[in-house]
């Protein structure tokens, strides 16, 4: 990471460093966070590498929408945080941590960017393929967020949760 002589080997190196067990993850997240803050593709990009598969995604996430250098509003942001936090099914809907997560931004996001909220609603598009319990969880997860997603505030959203819904009722 210290010694990358481009910003993808750098990156790359960042997201492995994540996924370690080393004791200063953590660190290295604020400082590339920090280092990248005043160029806006180079915060992004730093966002998506900590979108990663590690066992600490959710806290990496959190660390990074609880810092004051992030801005919910910017497409960009949102779209390298949550749609790609949202993607990555293996954390977002196979984790009780990714699941509650999940669900926090979708109904946090929907208020700001019906667009990209939309697209994390796609992290449902197989759950006709998992086994029932799995089902359950998801559909039960869906009417989490649709109490939380106001029809007025943000209605494309409202409305997609909707036909989500009446699409995987059994």
């Amino acid at each position: 990471y210290h010694t990358a002589e481009s910003a993808t080997v750098r990156l790359s190196a960042l997201s492995l460093y994540l996924s370690s067990s080393a004791a200063d993850r953590r660190e290295l997240l604020a400082e590339e966070l920090a280092r990248s803050a005043s160029h806006p593709l180079a915060f992004e990009n730093c966002i998506a590498a900590a979108a990663n598969t590690a066992r600490d995604t959710v806290s990496y996430l959190r660390m990074i929408e609880e810092s004051p250098m992030f801005h919910i509003e910017q497409a960009g942001e949102a779209r390298a945080l949550y749609l790609r936090f949202a993607q990555n099914r293996k954390v977002s809907l196979e984790t009780e941590e990714g699941r509650e997560f999940l669900a926090e931004s979708i109904i946090r996001l929907a208020k700001v960017n019906a667009y990209i909220t939309t697209g994390m609603l796609s992290v449902f598009s197989h759950m006709h393929e998992a086994e029932e319990t799995e089902r359950a969880v998801q559909r039960n997860l869906l009417s989490r967020i649709a109490e939380g997603v106001s029809a007025e505030e943000s209605p494309a959203v409202y409305q997609t949760l909707q036909q989500i819904m009446t699409a995987t009722k059994e």
